[in-house]
């Protein structure tokens, strides 16, 4: 249980970081970026399930997903991954 708390904060830090444009140093590759949306995206939903808060990365989200394909970054992953870019 302890490991989960510590992880849970470790997430929550790393999510906060993202939204204030904290980790612009990710988009120095396709992949990177790739975990800058999913921790912006999914990491928001899942953890603020049913609250405000759970959107407030939105538009965050769609500049980075919107700037990746104009980069052409979604053909550097596959069909699973580019769905997290794409899907915004």
């Amino acid at each position: 249980m302890v490991i989960l708390i510590i992880l849970l904060k470790k997430i929550l830090i790393l999510r906060k970081q993202a939204n204030n444009c904290e980790s612009f140093e990710w988009r120095q590759s396709a992949y990177e970026r790739l975990a800058e949306i999913i921790v912006l995206d999914q990491f928001s939903k899942n953890l603020f399930n049913d609250t405000a808060k759970a959107f407030d990365s939105n538009s965050l989200v769609l500049a980075l997903a919107q700037e990746a394909i104009s980069l052409g970054l979604q053909h550097q992953h596959n069909q699973l991954e580019r769905s997290f870019i794409i899907a915004q």
